[in-house]
């Protein structure tokens, strides 16, 4: 498979996107997902070397934070997964997104007039960043401090826009 053929789709998805074609973006970024899966696993991303840098820069970003913060996040659990399954892709997700968080945020989490069943998490797609920073450690551990503080971010609360305002993007 051309390695290419990836990347094009993947660009004509966007342009899809903005056209408001959503129907014919998801089945290019459906595309993308199974090429990218292939070209993931010939290159060997995620080796036991790849996944121990991003725990660790994980665990360093986690010890950084201050308090409150900290302690309202010590039982979200921050979750590596190679990239985003088919079934959220097909709802629209980014396939080349670093991180994902789901479930209610702190706030929701703290009401008490209701409770939202949903699990709260925070996902690392660990292949998406390997293939686009895993060339240079230092660009990947900044991307990893990025892509987990993005996702704080919107754990308390921020949406996409504020997060980008903070440099998070």
């Amino acid at each position: 498979t051309d390695p290419g053929l990836a990347d094009a789709r993947y660009a004509l998805a966007r342009l899809l996107d903005e056209a408001g074609e959503h129907a014919a973006r998801t089945e290019h970024d459906l595309a993308v997902l199974r090429l990218d899966a292939a070209a993931h696993r010939r290159a060997g991303l995620g080796g036991r070397r790849d996944l121990a840098l991003i725990e660790e820069v994980a665990a360093e970003v986690l010890d950084r934070l201050p308090e409150p913060f900290a302690s309202r996040l010590h039982d979200v659990p921050i979750v590596l997964e190679p990239r985003p399954g088919e079934a959220i892709v097909a709802e629209g997700f980014d396939p080349r997104a670093f991180g994902l968080f789901e479930g209610p945020d702190d706030h929701g989490r703290r009401r008490i007039d209701g409770i939202d069943p949903r699990p709260t998490r925070i996902v690392v797609f660990f292949a998406n960043l390997l293939d686009a920073f895993g060339r240079d450690d230092e660009d990947l551990r900044e991307q990893i401090e990025i892509t987990l503080l993005h996702e704080i971010g919107h754990y308390f609360g921020l949406d996409e826009d504020q997060v980008d305002a903070l440099g998070l993007r």
